[in-house]
């Protein structure tokens, strides 16, 4: 059975984790070969402080929306399946 904290924490963790990599990756690599004009477009703002900010907390808020159907789900079918 799958607790929903452990799984909320760890799903949270792994989407910033990804929104960080994501953000390192457009200021690493060459302009030519990413998408600044998308990230400019979608997140206006998307390399000052308060827009990270936002960004990582709503890839942490993810963790929530992704955990909500997915650990009762697998809970019913680990409990079904496992007889």
């Amino acid at each position: 059975m799958l607790n929903l904290k452990v799984v909320f924490v760890a799903l949270s963790i792994w989407v910033a984790f990804t929104f960080v990599l994501g953000v390192a990756y457009g200021l690493a690599v060459p302009a030519r070969i990413h998408m600044h004009a998308f990230l400019d477009q979608m997140l206006s703002g998307w390399l000052s402080g308060p827009v990270f900010l936002l960004g990582l907390g709503v890839s942490f808020a993810y963790g929530v929306h992704v955990r909500l159907p997915y650990v009762p789900i697998h809970n019913f079918l680990q409990q079904r399946w496992s007889a």
